[in-house]
């Protein structure tokens, strides 16, 4: 039994061991992403000015639209690393700049900042392959949480009880290949419940409805309401005069003033939906599912459908102490996988005992 679960381990970590390893490296990376694109970026993610000259949101969105030619599609607010604001217009790819401190528009520079990262998310989410990539690096992520660390767990267990307390640590003065060995059991075992945490909600980015519903089915629990953005849209019949980007903004004034603004996506498809966002903190690179969203009808303004999380995220990330845990949980998942690997590979000085 014991020979078939350690084959079990090393295939399926051979399989594995590498992509988690590209994971867990990127995403260490990009937990700075705000800190680094600030540092590397400085002329487009801090203001030149002390303070803003608008009086408000509305004011600003007007000055863009005027001092750009365009109409805005997206307006993304200051949030952690990033004091100036982001903005996209209809009919363009590209992500501008606006330092509201001297009412000037400034283009992403293409040499870092927000290309670099969006290249380093795309090879942590789907290894640059695409759709495919998704599915490998979350397949990946399951293999890893629910066979490697428990078959890992299972050939950690010391077979001679007396052996126990030293599998609790790694012999820093033996041999190469015993201390590798070490580190692969011993990282494995004091971070088991971090990795599988972190693999198996790593793979609810792609997998997430059939994971949802077999946590539904082990847990008796009623499945969950559709999001605003699984609302079925229909036509109100009224005439197609979208809103502007001041009226929603001004509607936007309405929800939530006592939090911080992150981000609005407007809409000129009548079946489509006018969506912003809210976070309790600014300092908080909050995710989707943990900030408040509305949705409104893009032409009458109506209310369709508003996602308001029970419990809103209380710092897991705020700067500068709080992006250690994030980036030492994504190096730490290398360790048990880099190390098997390194086993594999390397017989001759990294082989067991």
């Amino acid at each position: 039994m014991r020979k078939l679960i350690l084959y079990i381990h090393l295939w399926l970590g051979l399989l594995s061991g590498l992509i988690i390893s590209v994971v867990g490296i990127t995403g260490s990376l990009y937990v700075f992403e705000p800190e680094l694109s600030r540092l590397f970026s400085a002329s487009t993610y801090q203001m030149q000015g002390p303070t803003s000259v608008y009086a408000d949101d509305i004011h600003l969105a007007s000055a863009i639209e005027q001092l750009s030619g365009g109409q805005i599609e997206s307006l993304q607010w200051p949030q952690r690393g990033r004091d100036t604001y982001m903005f996209k217009l209809f009919g363009d790819e590209r992500w501008y700049f606006f330092d509201q401190s001297r009412a000037v528009i400034l283009a992403d520079d293409p040499q870092f900042g927000t290309t670099f990262f969006a290249f380093l998310l795309d090879l942590h989410m789907s290894l640059t392959l695409g759709d495919v990539g998704y599915y490998i690096t979350a397949t990946a992520s399951l293999i890893f949480c629910l066979f490697m660390l428990t078959t890992g767990l299972y050939l950690w267990w010391p077979r001679v009880r007396g052996r126990l307390n030293s599998s609790f640590r790694i012999k820093w003065k033996a041999s190469p290949k015993r201390r590798n060995y070490d580190l692969h059991n011993v990282s494995g075992f004091y971070f088991f419940l971090p990795l599988f945490l972190m693999g198996f909600t790593g793979a609810f980015f792609t997998y997430g409805t059939e994971l949802q519903w077999l946590i539904d089915k082990l847990s008796f629990s009623a499945p969950a309401p559709p999001t605003i953005w699984e609302l079925p849209l229909q036509d109100t019949g009224s005439e197609e005069v979208f809103l502007t980007v001041q009226q929603a903004l001004a509607h936007m004034d309405a929800y939530y003033p006592h939090y911080h603004r992150r981000n609005l996506w407007m809409s000129r498809d009548a079946q489509g939906m006018i969506t912003f966002s809210y976070q309790r903190y600014r300092e908080v690179h909050a995710g989707p599912d943990t900030r408040i969203f509305i949705g409104l009808h893009p032409t009458s303004g109506e209310l369709l459908g508003e996602q308001h999380p029970d419990k809103l995220p209380r710092g897991l990330l705020l700067p500068p102490g709080g992006c250690c845990p994030s980036t030492l949980a994504s190096l730490v998942a290398c360790l048990p996988a880099s190390s098997g690997v390194w086993q594999v590979f390397c017989p001759l000085c990294c082989s067991g005992p």
